[in-house]
């Protein structure tokens, strides 16, 4: 699967795991989130500009938040280290 389609399916589970936690807990974020603000939600935190007016409140909110950016930042660098790796061994 190209790292493109990776981060848009990663971003969809989370926006699905976000609206699902938010019906299910409504303390879990600061405001109610309906399925169109857990997508801007996953968007804003999958890119990590964290805007900050939707925060998660609870720790499992919190816990779920750290998962998504340390699976977002780490579907960027894995190919950014490989195609390091290339081109210094392409040179020797």
């Amino acid at each position: 699967m190209h790292i493109a389609s990776k981060y848009i399916v990663i971003g969809c589970v989370f926006t699905v795991i976000y609206a699902l936690l938010s019906a299910y807990d409504d303390q879990a974020f600061n405001t109610k989130l309906t399925p169109f603000t857990a997508l801007y939600f996953s968007i804003v935190t999958q890119s990590t500009v964290g805007f900050g007016d939707i925060r998660p409140t609870t720790e499992y909110a919190r816990i779920l938040v750290a998962i998504h950016i340390v699976v977002s930042i780490s579907l960027v660098l894995f190919p950014m280290s490989e195609l390091h790796q290339h081109i210094v061994w392409s040179r020797k």
